[in-house]
Parts: C-alpha cells; sequence; structure tokens
C-alpha cells in the first residue's frame, strides 16, 4: 500500500467551493424557516 498523498490544490478547492455551497443552502434553509414561522 502506498501513503496517501497530500491533497491537490484542485481537490482543495472543489472541497473549499463544496463546503460554501451547503453552507449558503443551509443559510437560505434557515432563512426560509424564519420567515414561514413569522
Amino acid at each position: 500500500m502506498t501513503r496517501h498523498t497530500p491533497l491537490h490544490p484542485y481537490a482543495r478547492a472543489a472541497l473549499v467551493l463544496i463546503g460554501g455551497f451547503w453552507g449558503t443552502v443551509l443559510l437560505l434553509a434557515a432563512a426560509v424557516v424564519i420567515l414561514c414561522r413569522t
């Protein structure tokens, strides 16, 4: 078995983009819930 190679810049950027995307989705969902409850 070979050692795991460090994350490539592209993989790191993809993880950051995916994390940011899900962060915005969660924020939008929370905003919708708050607006619906008021």
